[in-house]
């Protein structure tokens, strides 16, 4: 289900003091606090954000006319220094954004939604039976998606 844009400043409100208190258990196996510093404004930016773990790599993923990615925007020659609390506990990070169609950003995607189903509606993408994204709105997708990749330290 799709909140309504409108909710989210007060969601991420409540998000943002669950998940530094003790009952962060409720939400935290699937949403982090991830915290930068704005491209423009140059302050500390806070916003819960969706997440997946492979290995030593946290995803999450936005769409491209999510605001708040922009600070990644040239991440790639240059990371981006996050920091980030994941149940319960705060690591440093640094963080790539990457934005295009190749085929392992669509991987990548596929593997956040099987995670994270209730994440596809807000890419205009359907589950199939098994819970798993419908190929063809996520070829259609990934063009629109944004993956920030992170690197725990």
């Amino acid at each position: 289900m799709k909140l309504p844009e409108f909710l989210f400043p007060l969601i991420n409100a409540v998000m943002k003091l669950v998940l530094r208190s003790p009952i962060h258990t409720l939400v935290s196996k699937e949403i982090m606090l991830l915290e930068f510093r704005g491209h423009k404004s140059g302050r500390q930016i806070k916003t819960p954000v969706s997440y997946t773990i492979s290995g030593n790599e946290v995803r999450c993923f936005t769409t491209k006319d999510g605001g708040w990615w922009y600070s990644f925007r040239d991440s790639q020659t240059s990371p981006v220094k996050v920091k980030v609390l994941i149940a319960g506990r705060s690591y440093n990070a640094i963080a790539i954004a990457s934005h295009s169609s190749e085929p392992e950003i669509a991987t990548k995607l596929r593997e956040f939604l099987v995670q994270v189903p209730g994440n596809a509606a807000y890419h205009n993408i359907k589950l199939d039976e098994s819970k798993h994204p419908v190929k063809a709105d996520l070829d259609a997708a990934v063009s629109d998606c944004v993956l920030i990749s992170i690197e725990l330290k």
